[in-house]
């Protein structure tokens, strides 16, 4: 709830299900407790990928390639 879809890529670093859906997130957790480390490392690394497009100079960058 509440998070962008831009940070949370369905499969890629996370997973995404509808507010409320426990049985969904059940699954989900179940699978990421059973997924191995090197998969889990993978979605950790997408995961900061995703998030250094919103870092304080890649906003300072675009806003400046506007004016």
């Amino acid at each position: 709830t509440g998070c962008s879809a831009e940070l949370c890529q369905h499969g890629l670093n996370g997973y995404v299900f509808q507010t409320g859906d426990v049985n969904q997130l059940a699954s989900y957790l179940s699978a990421m407790l059973t997924m191995p480390e090197d998969e889990r490392t993978k979605m950790g690394n997408a995961s900061l990928e995703i998030v250094s497009n919103y870092s304080f100079e890649v906003i300072r960058q675009n806003l400046k390639s506007l004016l």
